[in-house]
């Protein structure tokens, strides 16, 4: 009896009595501050920053952290599923309620915030440390151009930014952003040898929320702020990729890169035009009367328009290394 009251009080003596005193929202203040501002690309953050100011901090976000057990969040996140989605952007309210995805990625960065708190000392253990939301169901055949309609459209050159969109896109594997930051200054031009034409990816055009730009500007992941009217909440910016692995080097073959020599010829000779911040961005693909980027929207309108002329199903052409990967 005396052995095993002497183990009871080591085991007393070795746990950890950690109480966190504050609510939700400075867990989550501390969370963002700590780990988030360091450690995720930026739409990555302006994307799960927004999940917590729309869905997290307004209904759980004032509740004592003691207080906050596994039952609680299980009874959350099934009520979740009766609220209404926040617009993007300033968007028009559509009424539409949150999906299965939205939800389980919510659950994911209170899983993430919870774990961070445990690690760093800030709580003893994690309301969610024996609880798994279930992960949605995604459909696994998605709809893709077929072999043929993906060969015919990178071979129509008619119109010679759409050609360079696809296959450039084709070739890399790239990213939406990653596409539409590239830079004509990084090309090097090189015909019949051995090593041919070559471009670098080491940057991408993403549309930010203002407070997410202020928050991780001064880490040096937002090269270039485009200026807007003070009256939108987001702005376009220039950052760097995604991931450290993702600045690269791709290679261009002699016949595509002979259309893209022509474009950016043809870039040099309107870009006078442009305002100077702009013009100074060196961007590939512009539109043309105000040199100003593509956004992914933009693009999507594109790619819609070019389907249509040409007969082609409608489909996301962007995930293109999954067509690239079926071939």
């Amino acid at each position: 009896e005396a052995y095993l009251k002497e183990v009871k009080k080591k085991e007393n003596n070795g746990k950890k009595n950690i109480e966190y005193d504050g609510t939700m929202n400075s867990l989550i203040d501390k969370f963002i501050e700590g780990y988030a501002k360091w450690n995720w690309a930026p739409l990555t953050y302006a994307k799960n920053v927004s999940l917590f100011d729309n869905y997290i901090r307004p209904t759980i976000g004032n509740i004592s952290v003691k207080k906050i057990d596994s039952f609680m969040i299980k009874k959350y996140l099934v009520e979740l599923r009766k609220m209404k989605r926040v617009p993007r952007n300033n968007a028009k309210e559509t009424g539409e309620l949150l999906s299965e995805s939205i939800i389980y990625s919510i659950y994911q960065r209170l899983n993430q915030c919870f774990r961070h708190a445990v690690e760093e000392k800030w709580i003893e253990e994690s309301p969610l440390r024996n609880f798994a939301y279930p992960k949605p169901k995604y459909e696994k055949n998605k709809p893709m151009w077929k072999t043929s309609e993906l060969k015919n459209a990178l071979n129509i050159n008619e119109e010679r930014q759409m050609f360079l969109l696809l296959n450039i896109a084709f070739l890399a594997c790239t990213r939406v952003g990653e596409l539409t930051g590239l830079r004509y200054d990084t090309i090097k031009f090189r015909f019949g040898e051995l090593v041919p034409t070559e471009i670098v990816i080491n940057q991408e055009i993403i549309r930010l929320n203002k407070s997410a730009i202020e928050d991780i500007y001064k880490k040096g992941k937002v090269k270039y702020v485009y200026p807007n009217d003070k009256k939108y909440t987001t702005a376009l910016t220039i950052c760097t990729p995604k991931t450290e692995g993702s600045n690269r080097t791709i290679y261009i073959p002699d016949n595509i890169a002979k259309i893209l020599q022509e474009e950016v010829e043809y870039i040099k000779t309107i870009n006078h035009s442009f305002k100077k911040e702009d013009r100074e961005q060196c961007l590939l693909f512009i539109q043309y009367d105000t040199g100003r980027p593509y956004e992914r929207d933009q693009i999507n309108k594109k790619i819609k328009k070019f389907s249509n002329t040409y007969g082609l199903s409608l489909h996301i052409v962007f995930d293109i290394w999954v067509y690239r990967n079926h071939l």
